[in-house]
This record gives C-alpha cells, sequence and structure tokens, in this order.
C-alpha cells in the first residue's frame, strides 16, 4: 500500500507539474489542488479506512509541506497520510 500510495504522489505532482508549466510550476494554492486530485483523479480514497474531505487533506499537505525530513519527500508524505487515515 504504502509503494502505491508514493507513486499516487508522484503522479499527482507530475500532472501538477504540467498543469502549471506556464507558470514555471508556481502555484500558491498547490495543496488544494493536489488535495482535489488525490480524491478525484486517483486511487487513493480506496486505499485509506477515513477519507478526508478537500479542505482537511489541503491542511494536511500544507502542514506536511513545513515537516523538516530528509530523503524523499513522497515516502514522509506517505507515513504521516497512513497514520492519519487509515484505522
Amino acid at each position: 500500500m504504502e509503494e502505491e500510495i508514493n507513486q499516487i504522489l508522484e503522479d499527482t505532482a507530475e500532472a501538477h507539474h504540467e498543469a502549471f508549466k506556464k507558470q514555471n510550476g508556481e502555484d500558491p494554492e498547490w495543496p488544494s489542488w493536489y488535495a482535489q486530485y488525490l480524491l478525484i483523479k486517483t486511487r487513493f480514497p480506496d486505499l485509506v479506512s477515513i477519507v478526508p474531505d478537500e479542505e482537511e487533506l489541503a491542511n494536511v499537505l500544507k502542514e506536511l509541506d513545513q515537516d523538516e525530513h530528509k530523503g524523499y519527500w513522497q515516502s514522509h508524505y506517505t507515513k504521516e497520510l497512513l497514520k492519519r487515515y487509515r484505522s
């Protein structure tokens, strides 16, 4: 499950990059974009026990972005998302 969520996050990042390529990837509202994409266009809701609403997920993503973590950001996000949304 962790590998699948890691891949979903990678795919979401790539989709976001493509969507905002004209702005050089600049998107101050990226957490909302990611949250909507994760909930509507991916299997993320099928892989967690507790499905957050878009606003909650955006806030969690914004919070995770503030965390200091070493290495692969997708792994950090995956672990934290599973802690919150897997029962």
